[in-house]
């Protein structure tokens, strides 16, 4: 075993974490109601450096008192380990809510119990834990990383709990930046539950609406028994024009957000990712083929 002395993180290993643990707990969720979220930290090995490069989150609500899940957990992440290419599992990471202090990162004994168990398949380890609450939202000159990004690293040594510093190579003030912007789209755009139907839906009505729309767009402009003042009449087209390619400008600007927020989701809802993306790149293609047919009108 290597003890780690250096650790790095990336800006996309950090928006994984924060996002993918925000979608079950966040302020369109009651308190009581936030799930922990459990995931694995992937990068690399370098001597004494760990360099995080990414996180995968597994599942909301991992019960690591559970002797029976720990083993089917860590086995199933043994095989996850299997499939990284180039990279490898430098450890795992967490949200804590807990009992009355829910604004605290505490930790807990069955952490340090889980933590040394994954260790035996992965050495090389450390594990992180993560809650938004703790982010101070005013911004001083002096702050620990707890305050600004929501999270604290830790490894077991020697069976004593120890606290890791790390650092990450971006902006800090970006990173808080972004940080808070995807806090406050996760519940609208990755909803915890209904994930499929969801965006079928979405889908279903963004298209409806667009169509329709073009349609009344096209009955006006082919309308011959449209009569009055000319340039009245123009500048109503030229505001039912703008309007559609507004809308379709909006469309477009939720779908490139929405795959964003797809690569977010727990690895068992990869496949259905995949094709929620699939059904988003449809409808800009169908969006896009209705804005070429839109000029035909102008």
């Amino acid at each position: 075993m290597v003890i780690i002395y250096n650790v790095t993180i990336t800006r996309n290993a950090i928006l994984n974490i924060v996002g993918s643990c925000s979608r079950f707990a966040n302020f369109e969720i009651k308190l009581e109601e936030w799930k922990e979220v459990f995931g694995i930290l992937i990068g690399a090995l370098e001597g004494a450096e760990i360099h995080i490069l990414s996180a995968i989150p597994l599942e909301h609500d991992f019960d690591k008192e559970n002797s029976m899940r720990i083993s089917d957990e860590l086995s199933y992440i043994d095989t996850i380990s299997k499939s990284i290419n180039k990279n490898e599992i430098v450890g795992w990471f967490s949200s804590r809510y807990l009992g009355n202090n829910k604004d605290k990162i505490e930790i807990k004994n069955e952490d340090y119990k889980f933590h040394k168990k994954f260790k035996n398949i992965f050495p090389n380890s450390i594990f992180l834990l993560f809650n938004q609450l703790r982010i101070e939202y005013i911004l001083k000159k002096v702050m620990v990383s707890d305050q600004i990004f929501g999270f604290n690293m830790f490894d077991v040594k020697d069976s004593e709990l120890i606290e890791i510093s790390w650092k990450c190579h971006d902006d800090a003030l970006l990173i808080r930046v972004l940080i808070d912007e995807l806090m406050l789209r996760v519940a609208e755009l990755l909803p915890r539950y209904n994930l499929k139907e969801n965006y079928k839906d979405l889908i279903k009505k963004n298209w409806s609406n667009l169509l329709m729309q073009f349609e009344n767009f096209k009955t006006f402009c082919i309308n011959k028994n449209n009569k009055g003042d000319l340039q009245i009449t123009k500048l109503m087209k030229s505001s039912q024009s703008m309007d559609l390619k507004n809308l379709c400008k909006s469309i477009k600007k939720d779908i490139d957000q929405r795959l964003d927020m797809l690569e977010l989701v727990e690895f068992k809802e990869k496949e259905l990712a995949n094709d929620l993306k699939n059904e988003l790149i449809d409808l800009c293609i169908r969006v896009d083929d209705l804005q070429s047919s839109l000029e035909d009108y102008l």
